[in-house]
């Protein structure tokens, strides 16, 4: 009895994986046309030290579920511990942290005006011309 129970309960969490596991992507995006696919790692350095590629990274603001998921995943730190660095770093003049905006559309915007920026976006969204996407985050 006790067995199947377990049975029944592993099977149960098992399939619940599955279903949360819904495809759902982030999508990194820049307007560099020089820069190719990326890995984590140096999407990591851009937005925590903004020294690879002279790429300027942007974020959206802080609490967004996407910025979330792109922190822990890709960046491997939590929203505190990066708030943590970046008035470390701004203190000590060493540098300055990634714009923040509100919303993709005003993110959009200033991917199209601002020139070697970077940034992320959940799918879905229609991404102009203008832009690449140089790495996709599967959650």
């Amino acid at each position: 009895m006790i067995r199947r129970r377990f049975i029944l309960i592993f099977m149960l969490l098992t399939s619940a994986q599955f279903v949360m596991a819904g495809g759902n992507k982030i999508l990194v995006v820049t307007n560099a046309e020089d820069i190719g696919l990326l890995s984590p790692q140096q999407i990591k350095q851009i937005y925590m030290k903004g020294i690879l590629h002279n790429l300027k990274p942007i974020n959206l603001s802080q609490g967004n579920k996407t910025r979330i998921i792109f922190n822990s995943t890709v960046i491997g730190l939590t929203e505190s511990r990066i708030n943590s660095y970046w008035i470390q770093m701004k203190f000590s003049g060493k540098a300055e942290p990634p714009l923040e905006f509100n919303n993709t559309k005003d993110i959009i915007q200033q991917l199209n005006t601002k020139t070697r920026a970077i940034a992320y976006l959940p799918q879905g969204i229609d991404i102009p011309k203008s832009l690449h996407i140089i790495y996709t985050l599967e959650y």
